[in-house]
């Protein structure tokens, strides 16, 4: 299995000569809602009291592939771009885990993204 965190380039390049069903990206905002950079800091300056992080397919497209796992993070008044982050890592970790169960044992399902819903973050 594949995955990757940054964005500087095509992931399905990246995924060339693999499993495609197999290559996932961390993504810490909730897709579509918050796709593209800095997610998180887009979540504070719009005074969300929820984000959330996702786990999605790679595809051609930034972070427009099919969600396998999302998982909630609550945010208080009191977060910051770096508490913010370190909820979603935490976040992400759980998320990683229910992900891999899912492959490993070919039970997992995954939905495609809402692309109504999608503001890409810059």
């Amino acid at each position: 299995m594949a995955f990757f965190r940054c964005q500087s380039v095509p992931f399905a390049g990246r995924c060339a000569g693999t499993d495609q069903s197999r290559c996932f990206n961390y993504h810490d905002g909730p897709l579509p809602r918050y796709a593209g950079t800095h997610a998180t800091s887009w979540a504070l300056l719009a005074q969300e009291t929820e984000h959330a992080i996702t786990w999605h397919r790679i595809d051609d497209g930034v972070d427009t592939g099919d969600v396998a796992v999302q998982r909630q993070v609550l945010v208080t008044p009191a977060d910051t771009a770096l508490s913010l982050n370190l909820k979603c890592y935490e976040a992400a970790v759980e998320g990683f885990r229910e992900l891999l169960a899912g492959v490993t044992g070919g039970k997992l399902s995954t939905r495609r993204q809402a692309r109504l819903l999608a503001w890409t973050c810059r």
